[in-house]
This record gives C-alpha cells, sequence and structure tokens, in this order.
C-alpha cells in the first residue's frame, strides 16, 4: 500500500489517485479477466475425474482423487484517473472478481470443503489530494496525500447453512443435484487511505510509509438460499430453495505499510570475507523497491497471515520488473512486462486459506494484462 507503482494501486490505497493523476486502464480483451488465478493441483485433479468409467458412481471417482485440493479464479479490472487543477484527482473504478477454491476430503463419503465467491465493485468512486504542509522542508512528513474511496458492492457466495460459514462442506451426490446453499447480497462502504515521505533519521534514510482503513461500516443484505431435500417427480424437476434474508458485516482492516528504494547490498562489497556475495548481490539487485505492510487491525489471528513483505527489482530501462517475496510466510515470485501501454505479468504465489499458517496452503499461477494509458 506504499507503493505507487501499478495503474491501479488506487484500488488498494485511495491515496495513490493523488500520485497517478492522469491513467487509463483496462484488458487487453474488454470483457475478459485481467488477472487468471489458477491452482496447481487442479488440472491434474480435473484430468482423473474426467476419466470416470460408465459403471463407476460419483463416489467411486471421487475416491481415485482424495486427497486433492482445486483452485481456480479470475479478476478483472478497469479505470479511470483524472486530476482536476485546484480540487485534487479522481479515481472512477470497477473490480470484479471471483475464486473457487476445494479440497475433496473423506473417502467413505466424499465431500468438497469449498470457499466459493464472487464480488464486483460497480464503480468504486475514490477522490485524492496532495496535503500543503506550510515549511515542508522542516517536517517530519514530505508530500503527504490522502484518499478516500466509496464503493457499491454485490457479492454472491457459497455458504453452510449448518455453521453460517461461507466455507461450505458439499457432498458429491449434493453437487451432482445441484443442491448447494447460496447467498446473494449487496452493500456500500468506504476506504480511507494516506501515504507519506518520512525521514527516519536513521540509515534507513527517508521511506514512504501509508496507512489504509478498508471496509468502514460495510454491511451485505441479501438473500440466502437454502435447498429443500424433496422426492423428484421426474429427473428434468429443477431443485427448489428456501430464501431468507441475512446481513453480513464485512470485516474491518487497518493496514500500515512502509516502502524504500534502495541499494542495499552496495555496502556488502567493502566487507572483507563479504566483498564478493556484496558485489553479486549488488549486480542482482543495484535498487529495487522493498515493501512490507502489516494488517494491524483484522479478523486473521494469526500474525504470519497479516504480514505480507516484497521487492521489486527493474532491469533494461524498466521493460522487466521481477518480483520476489513472502505471503503469510510463502515464498512468491513473479515477472512483469512492461511494453509501453501493454504490461503483461506471471506470478506464482501460495495463500493460506485455513485459520493458521501449514493448515490449508493452495499455490496458484497468475497471469496479468492490461492495457494502461
Amino acid at each position: 500500500i506504499a507503493v505507487v507503482n501499478k495503474e491501479d494501486s488506487y484500488l488498494y490505497n485511495p491515496a495513490h489517485a493523488a500520485e497517478i493523476k492522469h491513467s487509463l486502464h483496462f484488458p487487453p480483451f474488454f470483457l475478459f479477466p485481467n488477472n487468471l488465478y489458477y491452482g496447481t493441483d487442479t488440472l491434474d485433479t480435473f484430468s482423473k475425474l474426467s476419466d470416470r468409467k460408465e459403471d463407476e458412481s460419483a463416489a467411486e471417482a471421487y475416491r481415485r482423487v482424495i486427497p486433492s485440493q482445486l483452485g481456480l479464479g479470475g479478476n478483472y479490472s478497469a479505470g479511470l484517473v483524472f486530476d482536476i487543477e485546484g480540487i485534487g484527482a479522481f479515481a472512477l473504478g470497477t473490480y470484479a472478481g471471483g475464486r473457487l477454491d476445494a479440497k475433496i476430503v473423506n473417502r467413505l463419503s466424499p465431500r468438497l470443503d469449498a470457499l466459493g465467491y464472487f464480488d464486483a465493485v460497480l464503480p468504486s468512486l475514490t477522490f485524492a489530494q496532495n496535503v500543503y504542509i506550510e515549511n515542508e522542508e522542516d517536517s517530519l512528513l514530505k508530500k503527504p496525500s490522502i484518499g478516500i474511496t466509496f464503493k457499491n458492492i454485490r457479492r454472491y457466495s457459497l455458504y453452510d447453512p449448518d455453521e453460517g460459514l461461507e466455507t461450505a462442506s458439499i457432498e458429491v451426490l449434493d453437487l451432482e443435484d445441484n443442491r448447494v446453499a447460496f447467498r446473494s447480497g449487496s452493500g456500500y462502504g468506504f476506504d480511507i487511505g494516506g501515504q507519506a515521505e518520512v525521514d527516519t533519521y536513521t540509515f534507513l534514510g527517508t521511506v514512504t510509509a501509508a496507512v489504509v482503513l478498508n471496509n468502514i461500516a460495510t454491511n451485505i443484505r441479501g438473500l440466502e438460499y437454502e435447498p429443500v431435500l424433496k422426492v423428484a417427480i421426474n429427473d428434468d424437476e429443477e431443485p427448489e430453495f428456501e430464501t431468507s434474508a441475512y446481513t453480513q458485516s464485512i470485516p474491518f482492516v487497518l493496514t500500515f505499510g512502509l516502502a524504500r528504494q534502495a541499494a542495499l547490498f552496495a555496502p556488502l562489497k567493502e566487507v572483507p570475507y563479504l566483498g564478493w556475495a556484496g558485489t553479486a548481490l549488488d549486480l542482482i539487485f543495484p535498487g529495487a523497491v522493498y515493501a512490507a505492510d502489516i494488517d494491524m487491525l483484522s479478523p486473521e489471528n494469526s500474525l504470519y497471515k497479516r504480514l505480507h513483505f516484497g521487492l521489486e527489482q527493474s532491469y533494461a530501462g524498466g521493460l522487466i520488473d521481477w518480483r520476489l517475496g513472502l505471503n503469510q510466510g510463502y515464498p512468491t515470485t513473479g515477472l512483469n512486462l512492461n511494453l509501453g501501454f501493454y504490461h503483461l505479468g506471471f506470478t506464482y504465489y501460495t495463500e493460506e486459506l485455513g485459520a493458521e499458517v501449514g493448515e490449508y496452503p493452495s499455490s496458484y499461477y497468475i497471469l496479468h494484462s492490461s492495457f494502461v494509458f
């Protein structure tokens, strides 16, 4: 949240609109997602399930792949940022994303423990401006900016009617009969963000610090659809659902972030016995951007799940970006090509879907593409 290097970073920190000022971005295929998620075990699992024999029951087919993890998804984002002199910067954006993550478990009676949702923000409206500070050269904060985003949210998700949770346990037989409970709702919310350069008066020098408050007073209201078990008169009869109203409070999250661009390994070149290592590292990372985020207030209890670290090193005059990091304690890596107004990127990362690190990790490949003007 403290790095303004993406065309859509105002979606993470509203204050970034004041730094971006002018931008237009959208997917290459306008109605097609510009981020595609693919779980590393998904294709192999689907391939084995597709080999199901004619006389093999659904339960027997799923037993052959237990345990397995599935993960598929995609994101769509497009937006326009413009600046009005004397007033501030405005951003009009749209975001939509869906994910399905599932574990296939229990050999006796196979089931899917699934997390599935589709979210849409139509639209997000952002206002941001740079904050004037008198005698800024003597101030601790330099180049401060603030921003606020209003978002209209639409959400669809699976849910477990017994537990009231959005992680559903679905029996394989229920899946074949389309007897899956789901929710449909909408609501409004606000995000507030700020960013400034801070002189630490230490060896770190000047760093960029940012804070974001996400999902302020954000509530989703809608209907729950729970399937009704019944004896079907014929195979073509559609299942019926009982509906009930629900209200869901989206957790408030406060995130603090730091970032700095530096040649951190250059001083090692002068250290006895470490000079060779410092030289090599300085050649690989001559001036990377280093960043860290921590969720100070979050529904996550685990500290590891609330920490994010990363670095980005550009090569060939910004043509190629190499990214490394730690997401919830798991390593990430990626490459991004900046081909003028066309951006193409690839990322590998692992996300912890369980309550604690090591409980339910799922690894993904992400393909990203976008037109940026």
